[in-house]
């Protein structure tokens, strides 16, 4: 990132947005974005199709439709913005990722508060075995890659303050 001094000496950061811009643009953001859209539709039909299947926890599939839905749509807008390139979309987008974040928070708490539930579904309080280990790895990878991400992000900025 560009540091440029101002008339006054104050500091200002040039075109922030246009680099952020590039870099959206790049090959790489476009793969991520495919990838995890697969993992949204995924986890769209998983929560449709296992609807029921969770009575120890129903908010489990919930968690899942809603998360793939929102999901979906918040890796699409960003391909058909591209060309419209419209502010509103842009800012819808920023809430979307948001509430992203917020969901897995409320997900997570409704997942890993039934660590390890009972698989057996003979048992009135159950939770299918499918459903609730593919929630579980899609959230605990979801914050692995959040938290490395962050470690990188912090690297990135470090690093390229020197330059």
């Amino acid at each position: 990132m560009d540091v440029e001094r101002g008339r006054k000496g104050e500091l200002s950061f040039g075109s922030v947005t246009d680099q952020i811009k590039e870099k959206a643009n790049h090959p790489t953001v476009s793969g991520t974005l495919i990838i995890l859209l697969i993992l949204d539709i995924a986890m769209l039909v998983v929560g449709i199709i296992k609807k029921n299947e969770c009575p120890v926890e129903d908010r489990i599939p919930i968690y899942l439709i809603v998360a793939g839905a929102v999901g979906i749509v918040s890796k699409i807008l960003p391909f058909i913005n591209r060309k419209l390139e419209f502010t509103l979309v842009t800012y819808v987008i920023y809430l979307l990722y948001l509430f992203e974040i917020v969901w897995a928070v409320v997900g997570s708490v409704w997942v890993y508060k039934i660590y390890q539930p009972n698989y057996n579904e003979l048992l009135p309080l159950h939770c299918n075995r499918e459903l609730y280990l593919f929630t579980f790895w899609i959230l605990t990878i979801r914050w692995i890659l959040v938290a490395l991400s962050f470690v990188l992000g912090c690297c990135y900025c470090c690093f390229s303050v020197n330059k």
